[in-house]
């Protein structure tokens, strides 16, 4: 009984965390979206798929932007999103990992936490890596490496 209130606690820490996140990166760029329906559905979705590290099954549960970060990971993973969903939980993922990686020495991190937070940024790295070689990625570096034209006028 006490595990299960101890898991349904833990989730909704990881998907406070989140939500705050998707909805700080959603109104950056105007998107609509249900952030507390999304950060819930993306939290049980990654508990489901990895229950024994969520779990304390091995003595430790992992922090709560460790879980928001497994529920980016898994979004981008799956890529069952549209693009524009996707590019926000790579935003998401990426404000998680720069703040561990900044402020990890501040928070309470184990073991699992570790194992997670690797895992996703390599996630993360490889959906940057997609983006990047796409059609809509090359769009970009063009723009942002073409020349002012309004510099020499």
């Amino acid at each position: 009984m006490f595990k299960g209130i101890k898991n349904t606690y833990q989730k909704s820490l990881g998907a406070v965390v989140a939500q705050n996140l998707l909805e700080m990166h959603a109104r950056r760029f105007y998107l609509q979206i249900d952030a507390q329906m999304v950060a819930n559905r993306l939290v049980e979705a990654a508990w489901s798929e990895n229950e024994h590290l969520f779990d304390g099954r091995y003595g430790q549960r992992p922090f709560k932007s460790s879980i928001a970060a497994a529920a980016f990971g898994k979004a981008l993973r799956d890529r069952s999103e549209d693009f524009e969903q996707l590019c926000l939980y790579g935003m998401c993922l990426g404000t998680i990992l720069q703040e561990i990686e900044v402020n990890g020495h501040r928070y309470p991190l184990n073991g699992i936490d570790l194992e997670i937070l690797e895992k996703n940024a390599e996630v993360l790295r490889f959906f940057s890596e997609d983006l990047e070689n796409s059609q809509f990625g090359q769009e970009i570096g063009r723009i942002l490496n073409a020349p002012d034209k309004g510099e020499h006028q």
